[in-house]
């Protein structure tokens, strides 16, 4: 937990670095379990600054760090609603940057079937 506290005070290099390596461990999800309310949004706005456009290693890392983060926190999102609230902005953010991405994807699907079809000619 101190490790997180202290990255989020550095780069998002740092940050991913530290992500990557707890990712590797196993110990992202115990690193997140006892982070505050004010160390969540600060992981969340990590988040959707570096979620999409960023590079694949990046959008993975900090998918895998959402998907703990969210698993780790959400009963505490739902105890504390009224506060949660104010996270809304951030997760809509991130929603809208994965949609993207997502829509990336299906458009290089159906370019990769084009050109596939176009070499079986």
């Amino acid at each position: 937990m101190a490790a997180m506290d202290l990255a989020l005070t550095t780069s998002p290099d740092h940050v991913l670095a530290l992500c990557g390596e707890l990712i590797q461990r196993g110990g992202l999800e115990s690193s997140l379990r006892g982070l505050g309310f004010g160390a969540v949004a600060l992981l969340l706005q990590f988040a959707a600054a570096n979620i999409a456009f960023k590079g694949q290693q990046q959008t993975r890392c900090c998918l895998l760090l959402l998907q703990s983060l969210l698993n780790t926190k959400e009963q505490w999102l739902l105890a504390h609603a009224q506060t949660a609230g104010e996270l809304k902005p951030l997760i809509a953010k991130i929603c809208q940057r994965v949609a993207f991405e997502l829509e990336q994807i299906r458009r290089l699907a159906r370019t990769e079937a084009l050109v596939d079809a176009l070499l079986a000619i």
